[in-house]
């Protein structure tokens, strides 16, 4: 049988004892070493230390002396190839005490580490010998065996090239896979390879670079007082409590305003050692006054349980130059103390730790995998006869999946508090405060401060960050500050069923972390029904649903938005609501389910947000003009079913009845509710003086820049100008919905068309009065340019039918409608054809900006 095998597969056979062969002789053979380098590392930190290392070779009797100078605890040396094997190996370097010692060898050759000596080698037989400063230890018999032998061979190369064998070796075994994969599939095995392959170069090459990243850990110590000013002594030593995740610290220092131009010294401690393990040098031009400076550790492994200490010292004398350290109350990291001149204090150095943040590569490849997926379902499904709502259902069903990994990674790892979150939490704790206030008189709504921070005279001094504890939760009180949100109160009174306010007293305890969840359950009901809306009413094309939910998915700030306490989370809701009564209205489905459904969404949009209801008001009022056109009746609107909703929007208007009525306005301010405080509200206003100053022309550019790069602004990772990779999506389904207006399209009054119309309408009728109060505020109130451009991202929705809608259109086109000629190649592609293609390319786009981009280039996590 053997021998039947042998004479049916010669050529195997032969490759095989070939690739065996080669592997024994690499296993024999000895490879030559090239370009090594030593890196001796000491026990202890020891500045500007002198480095001999003394090296015999092997049959001489001259020793030839190689000096370094070093820095830190360790050094490297490159060493030529006449010391590659060796008679005899000293080293002798600058010490301060006979503990210091050389606790490693580390030998790399090309770059990589090939072997290293430890301590006990080093030192088992040696000649060690310490006069006054300076030590040396010339290795035994024993090292200078271990140090011989790691030159001897390359294991690496040997590695490498027996890798390469074993490629040709595996290739030339499935040499045949190919051409048998193409006789049973033809182009479809050519296909699969291909995107296979694409596949692993993207997730293995692109994304190898992604899996550090760090984490900034809030030790919650609060700043109280600045320290003396830094100088050479080192006056103040700050000890912590390690942990094997910690990579570095963030300290808050202070400059009193001024750009500093010298050095200052980083130095950090283990136990009770009296030398540093690390020591950097930081520059004071990139310190910043009344901000967090990080300072990594490098490699030093930090154990669990051990004290470590850090200080910061200037490297000589300034004049003119002053660098503080904030100090706050010692009883709130229970972790470390500072020591001032030696002594404890209780005290500590405002600090936080810089630790791992989340697995980028596992969150970028995980959405990756997804999305390519996803995509190679759209272009085989008809190849492999896969049944079309099964691959709509993958592609709404990764969807979900997808925003839940955004909403989540925002939720656990971004800074989520940058959109008025503080004004909406205090908000929610009023109302919770006063369960018997429905509609609040709205200057009885203040915001909170930190609890333990003293009340100032002046009331806007008290207006800090939100801060939360270590368990997510606020722990505030009222600061006597008005607060500026004049949004009607429904959002707030929903947020009560989270049950996430405490009062005790003076005392408000907000869980703000059950608040978020409970926002992000709002988001992902809006996200389902988007979904739902899509899948039923756009037509089963693979393609046309991916650039749907792909487009939903790149509204970065509605997910940013969406893992925070906000009541455009509720806009949200309600928008969408609002849309799916208008397809069914325009479906002609005059049910009472119908305007019900319309009642419902244009009164929790006009509830949550004025300007989403104004939007949909708007829309609601062209739309059934234009019905009323193309049906020349009125009985769409003007029947039994209509008058049965009536009553939602009697309720609804009533809230405004009541603010004309209390208020004198249907959308109050700060300046209608609270005048005395409005002008020292630096937020909203600024003084005439120091306003900004611009032509109409030259606010108006600024407005739409602003207000297309303000759907990515101030999200930590997005970077480039406005026509990156990472925001050119946003543009685009921007853009997009102007064709409404073409020619071809906005003679059209059919069902879907005239709604897409209509929702356009209200959206730029809202745009408009935005940018007059906008110029407005500009020119008499705040002086800056004021877009709010997040509002409209409720209408998510909106741009997700709007850019399906126009591919269903090129779907439609069976002729071919491109026609290339390459020599005696002719390429003729049909819509459908040209729409699998842009829409592949515009899903990919729009998968990476925003959240993908994000990652990518977020290197540090605020939490």
């Amino acid at each position: 049988m053997i021998h039947n095998v042998f004479n049916k597969h010669k050529k195997e056979a032969a490759a095989t004892l070939i690739f065996v062969t080669v592997l024994i002789m690499l296993l024999i053979v000895k490879m030559p070493v090239s370009q090594a380098v030593v890196q001796i590392q000491f026990d202890q930190f020891y500045e500007n230390r002198e480095v001999k290392i003394h090296y015999t070779p092997k049959g001489s009797s001259q020793e030839n002396v190689i000096t370094e100078t070093t820095g830190s605890n360790q050094v490297a040396s490159f060493i030529n190839e006449e010391y590659y094997q060796l008679d005899s190996l000293e080293i002798e370097y600058d010490s301060e005490s006979q503990d210091d010692a050389i606790n490693q060898m580390l030998f790399s050759f090309r770059g990589k580490v090939n072997g290293e000596i430890k301590e006990n080698e080093i030192y088992e037989g040696a000649e060690v010998q310490y006069n006054t400063g300076v030590a040396s230890v010339k290795l035994s018999e024993t090292g200078l065996s271990e140090y011989n032998k790691i030159f001897t061979d390359d294991w690496r190369l040997k590695v490498e090239l027996g890798s390469i064998f074993l490629a040709v070796y595996v290739f030339f075994l499935l040499r045949h896979l190919p051409m048998a994969y193409w006789r049973r599939f033809g182009g479809k095995g050519l296909f699969i390879f291909v995107a296979v392959t694409l596949y692993c170069v993207v997730s293995l090459i692109s994304f190898k670079e992604l899996n550090h990243s760090a984490s900034r850990q809030n030790l919650y110590i609060k700043s109280s007082k600045v320290s003396d000013k830094l100088e050479v002594d080192e006056k103040y030593k700050q000890s912590f409590t390690g942990k094997e995740d910690i990579q570095g610290v963030s300290v808050k220092c202070g400059t009193y305003g001024a750009n500093l131009t010298g050095n200052y010294v980083f130095r950090l401690y283990q136990g009770e050692e009296q030398q540093p393990i690390l020591t950097k040098t930081v520059s004071g031009s990139i310190l910043k006054d009344n901000a967090f400076h990080d300072i990594y550790f490098d490699e030093i492994d930090i154990q669990e349980g051990q004290t470590y200490y850090f200080s910061i010292t200037s490297e000589q004398y300034y004049d003119g130059e002053s660098l503080s350290l904030y100090m706050g109350d010692g009883d709130i990291y229970q972790g470390g103390q500072v020591y001032v001149d030696g002594s404890s204090v209780n005290e500590d150095i405002v600090f936080q730790t810089l630790g791992a943040g989340p697995n980028r590569f596992l969150i970028v490849w995980g959405c990756f995998t997804m999305f390519y997926f996803c995509i190679l379902l759209v272009l085989v499904w008809k190849s492999y006869h896969i049944k079309k709502t099964t691959v709509i259902r993958i592609i709404y069903m990764f969807a979900v999946l997808f925003a839940l990994v955004k909403l989540g990674t925002y939720l656990k790892h971004f800074d989520v508090s940058i959109y008025d979150e503080l004004a909406q939490i205090s908000y929610v704790a009023y109302m919770e405060e006063h369960p018997e206030v429905i509609i609040p008189d709205f200057s009885d709504v203040h915001l909170l401060m930190p609890y333990n921070d003293e009340k100032q005279e002046e009331v806007y001094n008290n207006l800090k960050a939100l801060t939360l504890n270590k368990d997510g939760k606020y722990v505030g009180k009222d600061s006597g500050i008005i607060n500026y949100l004049g949004h009607p109160p429904f959002y707030y009174h929903l947020m009560k069923l989270a049950d996430a306010v405490d009062v005790q007293g003076d005392e408000i305890i907000i869980d703000v972390v059950k608040l978020r969840v409970f926002n992000i359950g709002l988001v992902m009901a809006a996200l389902c029904l988007m979904f739902y809306i899509g899948y039923t009413r756009i037509k089963k094309n693979p393609v046309v649903h991916l650039v749907f939910t792909s487009t939903i998915l790149a509204m970065h700030a509605m997910f940013y938005v969406g893992a925070s306490v906000n009541n455009d989370n509720l806009t949200l809701l309600g928008v969408t609501i609002f849309i799916l009564g208008a397809l069914r209205y325009v479906e002609k489905k005059y049910t009472t389910g119908t305007y019900f459904i319309v009642s419902l969404g244009l009164i929790l949009s006009l509830w949550a947000k004025m300007t989403a209801g104004l939007m949909c008001v708007v829309a609601a009022i062209v739309l059934v003009s234009l019905t009323f056109y193309k049906e020349k009746s009125a009985k769409s609107l003007f029947n039994k079913r209509f008058w049965l909703s009536l009553p939602i929007y009697l309720l609804g208007g009533s809230y405004f009845i009541y603010l004309l009525i209390v208020e004198g306005t249907v959308q109050p301010s700060l300046a209608s509710f609270a005048g005395h405080q409005y002008k020292l509200a630096a937020m909203v206003y600024t003084s005439p003086e120091n306003r900004t100053v611009h032509s109409l022309l030259g606010f108006l550019r600024q407005f739409f820049i602003h207000f297309l790069s303000a759907w990515t602004d101030g999200i930590p990772g997005t970077v480039g100008g406005l026509f990156s990779i990472s925001r050119i999506g946003n543009w685009i389904i921007t853009i997009l919905p102007f064709a409404l207006f073409s020619r071809k399209h906005r003679g059209k009054t059919e069902g879907r068309e005239r709604m897409y119309f209509s929702l356009f309408v209200g959206i730029l009728f809202t745009v408009i009065l935005q940018f007059l109060r906008g110029y407005r505020d500009f020119q008499f109130v705040s002086g800056h340019a004021s877009t709010q451009s997040r509002y409209y991202l409720c209408m998510a929705l909106f741009f997700g039918l709007t850019a399906a809608y126009f591919l269903e259109k090129l779907c439609e086109k069976k002729e071919n409608i491109v026609k290339l000629q390459l020599g005696n190649f002719r390429i003729c592609l049909t819509g459908e054809n040209v729409a699998v293609l842009l829409g592949g390319i515009l899903s990919a786009i729009l998968f990476y900006s925003g959240f993908i981009s994000s990652i990518v280039h977020t290197m540090l996590y605020p939490f």
